[in-house]
C-alpha cells in the first residue's frame, strides 16, 4: 500500500468539489427513498437531531449555496446563535446547516448499510485529512481501512511521529465531534466540514 505525503494532497478545487457534492447528493437521494416512517425519527449521532430534522438542514444548507442573500442570512443566525449559547463559529453554523456526515449518521440511525467508495468517499478523507495534518502541523502515520481508506504520513520517521490505525469514517467522525471519547492526542484536532 502506498504511503501518501498529507502535506502534498492537493485541495479540492471548485470543480471536483461540486462533482463530489453532486455524487454525495445522488447516495443520499437513494438512502433517503429507502427510509420508512420509524426511520426519519431515529436519533442521529448529533444529539440534538433525528433523522428528519438532520435533512431540514441539509435542506438549509442547499439553500445557502443556492442564494448569497440566504447564505448572509444564514451567517447572521449563526453568530447570534454563538452569541447566546457560546462555543466556535462552526458548531454554530452547523446548528444552522449541514456537514458531509450526514449520510453517514443517517446510515447509523437506520441500521442501513453505507455504500462507499476510493473515488467519492476516499477523496473527501484525503482532503480532510490533509486540513487535519495542515491544522495540527506534527509528525504522523495515519493507517485508515475501508474503501475510504489510505495510508497518510508526515514525517514519519521522527521520534515524536503518532501511529493511529482507524476505519476512516470513524477517522472522520472523531474529527467532526461524533465521538468524543475517542478524541485524544492529534485526534482532538478538529476539522468543521
Amino acid at each position: 500500500m502506498t504511503t501518501v505525503t498529507a502535506p502534498t494532497i492537493e485541495p479540492l478545487d471548485h470543480a471536483e468539489a461540486m462533482e463530489l457534492q453532486a455524487q454525495e447528493l445522488d447516495q443520499t437521494i437513494i438512502m433517503l427513498r429507502s427510509l420508512d416512517d420509524n426511520d426519519w425519527t431515529a436519533q442521529t449521532d448529533c444529539p440534538e437531531w433525528d433523522v428528519r430534522q438532520m435533512y431540514l438542514h441539509v435542506l438549509g444548507a442547499s439553500e445557502a449555496g443556492a442564494s448569497m442573500l440566504e447564505n448572509v442570512s444564514q451567517m447572521r443566525a449563526a453568530f447570534s446563535h454563538r452569541k447566546k449559547s457560546g462555543g466556535p463559529l462552526e458548531a454554530a453554523l452547523s446548528s444552522v446547516q449541514i456537514q458531509w456526515m450526514h449520510r453517514v449518521d443517517t446510515a447509523r440511525a437506520t441500521g442501513r448499510p453505507i455504500e462507499l467508495s476510493p473515488n467519492h468517499d476516499g477523496r473527501i478523507v484525503a482532503d480532510v485529512v490533509a486540513e487535519w495534518a495542515r491544522r495540527h502541523d506534527r509528525p504522523f502515520t495515519l493507517e485508515l481501512e475501508g474503501p475510504a481508506g489510505g495510508t497518510f504520513a508526515q514525517d514519519p520517521d521522527s521520534p515524536e511521529a503518532e501511529h493511529i490505525t482507524l476505519d476512516a469514517i470513524e477517522f472522520c467522525r472523531i474529527l467532526a465531534g461524533r465521538d468524543e471519547a475517542n478524541a485524544t492526542g492529534l485526534m482532538a484536532t478538529v476539522v468543521p466540514f
